[in-house]
């Protein structure tokens, strides 16, 4: 059981530069902006000396890409919220998104430098009567801790809409 804590943009160096993808185009940007969904689950562990909510995120592409052909980062908000439809996601600020329960399915991976990370695989509602944990009062989110609070990217994956009464929140 988890609750989303944060969603942010990060420019990211683009590792596919010059590559060709499937459509023949060599790829020329030199970064990418990549969309974090993050959440605290109710497993706590050491941290520090310190126990605490576990912190799991994912990453996708910052694009929801279209109906016939869906983003990964599409597919699992719809998965997750299933009021979001094709229909309505391009109205979707992504902000109103922290603070809503899910229900996770995690996966361990080992990085190149050998720490063991958890990762976000799934995310679905939770079962009725599981209510979401609280996120911590300590927690900083990204674009709010001094390293980041610069600026915040420039763009969402979808622009916010001002009009979200067909959305679940």
């Amino acid at each position: 059981m988890a609750v989303c804590c944060d969603v942010f943009l990060k420019e990211q160096p683009n590792k596919f530069k010059g590559q060709v993808n499937q459509r023949g185009q060599v790829d020329g940007r030199d970064t990418v902006t990549k969309l974090c969904i993050s959440f605290m689950t109710t497993e706590m562990i050491e941290i520090e000396g310190k126990m605490k909510p576990r912190y799991a995120s994912v990453w996708f592409s910052a694009s929801w890409g279209t109906s016939e052909y869906p983003s990964n980062a599409r597919d699992f908000v719809k998965t997750w919220q299933p009021k979001i439809t094709d229909a309505n996601i391009a109205k979707l600020d992504t902000e109103k998104l922290v603070g809503l329960p899910a229900w996770l399915t995690i996966v361990h991976n080992v990085g190149k430098d050998g720490k063991t990370y958890a990762n976000v695989k799934s995310a679905v509602m939770p079962p009725p009567g599981h209510p979401a944990p609280a996120i911590p009062a300590d927690f900083v989110r990204h674009d709010a801790k001094p390293e980041n609070a610069q600026a915040k990217a420039a763009s969402a994956p979808v622009p916010a809409a001002a009009e979200t009464d067909d959305l679940p929140f």
